[in-house]
């Protein structure tokens, strides 16, 4: 046989071997999502779509499911080259501002990790085993109830549809999801009565107050509540090796924050947005009422699952006996817990309990006055599953403010600064204001009394003028003291300092930029900002901390570098457990003014996961060689 036709034969072969597997199924859909078509981007393909439906080729992903758990979910796939998936853009933004309520996740195919890539061909109910249909596809996905119990139940659409389409299936998907059971997250807050940075932790957590029920743990508290808020802690401590006070659980060790700063409060919220709540299907509820000089408290638990759980059911203190460093009352002090108690729960069981309580060895009940709340939580495998509350009987002030810690002032200028009162009481309550001031040169001025409606917010304006001969870096304190009439123990203080400078004006920032604005946490990011001032800016500081799902690390600061009018700064690699990265930039002109952004996420990327070659594209590559070796032969023997 000569060689021609040896090289003709080796050619028909490979071309069989490839058409066969194109053919037979050596190749995968997850193989070819480089080449899925793009519907509606010649107008010529069909309008496809599906009916709401429970079945699905293999698993639901996981991303999703976790999704689908707290809300109606809107997956929408897209690749690079769609001039279709450009046109549907506006419209899911759109919908994405009118339904906030849902959850939209977005996925671009060319770029998405391979778990995201791969679900693609989970809901492609119009494709074929080894064929593909196309984008833009979209699929609204919705529980709902099947043989008694509760099943993912979603619709699939590909290509181009009017916004009011959309809409429509997705006002039907919330109107099957189920009513989402509430969960109020705990925070656990471990302080002790000579802390330095724990006030600016409570106070940090009372301003939350309406997003976390917290109880402060005092671990130098005399009797059981000191002895168990010690016992607790080293629980923790024997888990992550962390010391140190201000420390924050957040539900029951999901989330963790150690120390404390200027940013507190901000970094407090951010992992409380984080926080994932799935309560289980129980309904627990605590009452609690006074009956002859002791408390009496309850619970109650209608269980429509089954399984061995531990109730914990805690007495705490609005105003404890305890003080702070500053010398104030430890808010929502722990003093006892009422129940804590290991349970085996059977499916449509209803459980409940009373009990009376007077105090213990070292807190006597009348000494605690009538600010007492109950906390309850349940929990499987120590996670919280379950919470309930009742919240103490006392309203609340709450005075805040935008100022900062140190509010220049020049010379004979006269400046207002603002503040706000909260009544978070259930009526309207008169507000009588004092102010303390430390030199009366200064002149001040401010409303004496005002009556605030129940959980309005009233901003007040404090009038303050320095005297022309006023010291340069001179200051001076002030404090507004606001307290409900006849009720004195209800109130709450604000401290404002006034710093004299030669300009008080701050240093203006803006266009933060982070660069890959997806980074993986294994690389470095650069953090570039612009800060303007109308004086010189002396330094720019970048205050950062990383988190996983459960834990944050300590707080770092460093110099950000000038760069025409920007600020730049890298930071990391980091270790990759870890998920968040959190930071604030501080901005200082010659004269000490200082300005703070707001505190920045960013979520780092996961890596991407190499797809291996197809089978396909091996086989396209040997033709190739194939051809490219004949056609030397034939050049050789010609």
């Amino acid at each position: 046989m000569n060689e021609k036709i040896r090289w003709f034969l080796l050619l028909v072969v490979v071309s069989f071997i490839i058409s066969s597997s194109l053919r037979f199924g050596a190749y995968t859909r997850s193989d070819d999502i480089s080449s899925v078509p793009c519907l509606g981007c010649l107008g010529l393909d069909p309008v496809l779509k599906s009916e709401f439906q429970y079945e699905v080729e293999g698993e639901h992903p996981s991303f999703a499911l976790n999704a689908l758990n707290q809300s109606v979910v809107v997956i929408k796939y897209r690749t690079d080259a769609c001039s279709a998936c450009d046109e549907m853009e506006p419209v899911v933004d759109e919908l994405e501002v009118e339904y906030t309520e849902v959850k939209f996740i977005h996925i671009n195919l060319d770029h998405a990790s391979q778990p995201k890539r791969e679900s693609y061909h989970t809901y492609d109910v119009k494709g074929e085993r080894g064929d593909i249909t196309g984008v833009p596809m979209f699929v609204i996905m919705t529980l709902d109830e099947r043989d008694g119990k509760l099943k993912p139940y979603y619709k699939v659409l590909y290509g181009i549809y009017e916004k009011e389409e959309l809409a429509s299936d997705i006002t039907k998907a919330l109107e099957s999801y189920p009513e989402k059971k509430q969960m109020t997250p705990m925070t656990e807050l471990f302080v002790d009565t000579q802390c330095q940075y724990c006030p600016s932790a409570e106070e940090s957590l009372v301003d939350l107050y309406d997003r976390t029920f917290f109880v402060s743990y005092v671990t130098d508290a005399p009797g059981h509540s000191g002895a168990y808020a010690k016992y607790l802690e080293e629980k923790y401590r024997k888990e992550d090796g962390e010391k140190g006070h201000p420390r924050a659980v957040f539900q029951g060790g999901v989330k963790r924050k150690i120390g404390t700063g200027r940013d507190v409060k901000d970094a407090y919220s951010s992992i409380l947005s984080q926080l994932n709540l799935t309560p289980e299907d129980i309904d627990l509820t605590l009452s609690k009422h006074r009956d002859n000089g002791s408390l009496k408290i309850g619970y109650d638990l209608e269980s429509r699952v089954e399984g061995r759980y531990h109730l914990k059911v805690m007495i705490v203190d609005r105003y404890s006996p305890w003080k702070n460093i500053e010398g104030e009352p430890i808010p929502f002090a722990f003093v006892d817990n009422a129940f804590n108690k290991s349970l085996n729960l059977d499916k449509d069981e209803n459980v409940n309990e009373t009990r009376s309580w007077d105090g213990t060895e070292k807190v006597d009940l009348e000494e605690l006055g009538k600010d007492l709340g109950v906390y309850g939580i349940l929990m499987k495998d120590e996670k919280i599953v379950q919470t309930a509350e009742v919240r103490p009987d006392v309203g609340r002030i709450l005075i805040d403010s935008n100022l900062r810690e140190k509010n220049p002032i020049t010379p004979g200028e006269n400046k207002r600064y603002v503040f706000n009162i909260h009544n978070k009481g259930k009526t309207k309550e008169d507000i009588n204001i004092t102010m303390g001031q430390e030199n009366e040169s200064w002149e001040v001025e401010y409303p004496s009394s005002l009556e605030v409606e129940s959980e309005e917010n009233k901003s007040i304006g404090l009038n303050i003028t320095a005297p022309e001969g006023a010291a340069i870096n001179s200051s001076i304190n002030f404090t507004v003291h606001a307290y409900m009439k006849g009720k004195d123990h209800i109130s709450d203080k604000l401290k404002i300092t006034a710093l004299v400078k030669r300009d008080s004006i701050f240093p203006k920032m803006g266009g933060i930029k982070v660069d890959p604005e997806d980074p993986r946490v294994g690389e470095k990011t650069e953090i570039r900002i612009l800060a303007v001032d109308n004086e010189e800016i002396e330094k720019v500081n970048i205050s950062y901390y990383v988190c996983t799902d459960k834990l944050c690390g300590p707080v770092k600061e460093k110099s950000m570098q000038k760069s025409g009018k920007d600020y730049t700064a890298t930071v990391g690699p980091f270790d990759e457990k870890y998920s968040y990265l959190h930071f604030t930039v501080s901005a200082e002109d010659s004269s000490g003014n200082l300005n703070l952004t707001e505190e920045q996420e960013v979520i780092f990327k996961e890596e991407e996961e190499t797809t291996p070659l197809s089978f396909s594209s091996v086989m396209s590559a040997l033709m190739i060689a194939c051809l490219i070796a004949y056609c030397r032969e034939k050049r050789r023997d010609t």
